[in-house]
């Protein structure tokens, strides 16, 4: 659907597409009853399917399908939304080193992870302590690979 790059490349099918960008959207930003009312495996199969190639592998990306930050915190219900729209598809992870994780997302938001959109920042480990502590925060939750990969869904 898209190839990744240093450079914005114009002659990406997602930045052509509207369709594509709500789909992307209800997938991994749409809380549970937002997500049901949104119909998007119907919006899916009447304006997407004509992308899919069966002579082709077909890619879809991004990190926020295990992120729980600036997209819907549920992982599991976002396997959900994906096994249902794709129920044949071959699941890739690349996993990425926790720490480095991490300190990316420091990094571009050092503020408290309850609330990154204001606030002061805070040092890391103060980031890390309020991340851990919080049930809000289901950053430490995303780390765990292992029942991302155990899920069925995948």
């Amino acid at each position: 659907m898209g190839k990744d790059s240093d450079y914005i490349d114009e002659s990406c099918l997602y930045l052509k597409d509207e369709n594509l960008q709500k789909f992307y959207y209800n997938l991994v930003m749409l809380r549970s009853i937002d997500y049901l009312n949104s119909n998007t495996y119907e919006f899916f199969n009447e304006k997407l399917k004509k992308y899919i190639d069966k002579e082709k592998i077909n890619l879809f990306s991004n990190e926020r399908f295990t992120s729980v930050f600036f997209s819907h915190d549920d992982i599991v219900s976002k396997a959900d939304r994906l096994k249902k729209i794709f129920p044949y598809a071959k699941i890739i992870i690349i996993i990425r080193n926790q720490l480095n994780l991490i300190k990316s997302q420091y990094r571009d938001h050092p503020f408290n992870s309850r609330n990154l959109t204001i606030g002061k920042p805070v040092s890391i480990n103060e980031w890390i302590k309020i991340a851990y502590n919080s049930e809000s925060v289901y950053f430490l939750d995303s780390l765990k690979y292992n029942e991302i990969i155990d899920l069925d869904r995948v």
